[in-house]
């Protein structure tokens, strides 16, 4: 069920070039937001009113400081509502590794939000001669992540395959005995990956920061979605669920078919929504925000967010053009 008031998270991705024309795209991107809420106010015949924009902007993290700080000075007031978060963080605490955004730098700085980015991406395809040794890999130890997760595991994209392939010793092996240690290591690295992905989430909620998880799919696998779902979660509190939201980013990409994201959104949020009640009860699960994210447009967000059953929605921001985002936003809020 959503929401009353939709939520909109903007990823601002890095074309920005300094901190001053992050500023001054802040600053056009409230002014148009104004001018064209009015002008939509008028034509759906309603009085018009003051709006200030009102959005989680995650931002890169030299801009996080500064730009919160912005937003607050008082010349900004129709600024005040964006809260400024992280685009993601590397590790949890220090480490010896350059260039590299560690948690305890981002709460240090008074991040409020931060949106948790992995490359956990599946295949809908399952090799035979994979799926022939899937028993042998099932529950060998306490935790281990049932069979079905596993057959996703192992149908990972072409590319990672051949990366693993270029780390093998140049030399004569036998075709199976390299599938089978290709398979191995995949899966291994795919479950630190996993391991990786929970640590963050329960250090960033246990730490009262807003948490965005992407789930990313170019498929409709929604056995995979129900499983990564609970795998992410099973070991949380349901008292961090008021901070949490779980973000699906299709892949798919129709011409001409918007309709079919607004489907899309609402099979994706019922799915990811039970997955959750399975382990925490209806009531807990309504708590967690559910968003939607892909090829959002002027044609598909105002249906997404009405008819997609949807808490909200994430725009990986990929112009610079104040205006044209705030054509999607109006869509969005008025």
């Amino acid at each position: 069920m959503a929401i009353k008031t939709p939520i909109t998270i903007i990823n601002w991705r890095g074309y920005v070039s300094d901190l001053k024309e992050a500023k001054n795209i802040l600053k056009e991107l409230s002014k148009e937001y104004s001018d064209l809420a009015r002008k939509k106010d008028i034509e759906l015949k309603k009085k018009p009113k003051k709006r200030d924009l009102n959005l989680y902007l995650s931002v890169p993290s030299s801009f996080i400081y500064p730009l919160q700080e912005f937003v607050k000075e008082k010349k900004n007031e129709k600024l005040k509502k964006i809260i400024i978060g992280a685009q993601n963080f590397e590790e949890i605490d220090k480490t010896n590794k350059n260039n590299c955004v560690t948690f305890s730098q981002i709460k240090s700085i008074g991040t409020k939000f931060v949106i948790l980015n992995n490359d956990i991406e599946f295949e809908n395809k399952v090799p035979a001669e994979i799926v022939e040794e899937l028993p042998k890999e099932k529950s060998k130890k306490k935790n281990e992540i049932d069979n079905v997760f596993l057959q996703r595991l192992n149908s990972i994209s072409k590319k990672n395959i051949q990366n693993k392939k270029e780390e093998v010793v140049e030399e004569k092996i036998d075709p199976e005995k390299e599938s089978e240690e290709q398979r191995k290591l995949l899966l291994k690295a795919k479950e630190k990956e996993f391991q990786v992905l929970e640590e963050k989430l329960k250090t960033s909620l246990q730490n009262q920061m807003e948490t965005v998880l992407i789930i990313k799919s170019n498929n409709d696998d929604l056995t995979f979605l129900t499983s990564f779902v609970k795998r992410m979660v099973k070991n949380l509190h349901y008292n961090f669920f008021d901070k949490l939201f779980i973000c699906y980013e299709t892949g798919k990409k129709i011409l001409n078919m918007d309709r079919v994201y607004v489907d899309d959104c609402q099979e994706k949020v019922i799915t990811i929504r039970r997955a959750i009640a399975n382990l925490f009860g209806i009531d807990n699960a309504k708590r967690v925000r559910i968003l939607y994210s892909g090829p959002i447009n002027l044609n598909n967000v105002n249906s997404i967010l009405k008819e997609g059953s949807v808490d909200g929605i994430l725009i990986n921001n990929e112009t610079s053009s104040a205006k044209d985002l705030a054509k999607i936003l109006v869509e969005a809020t008025v």
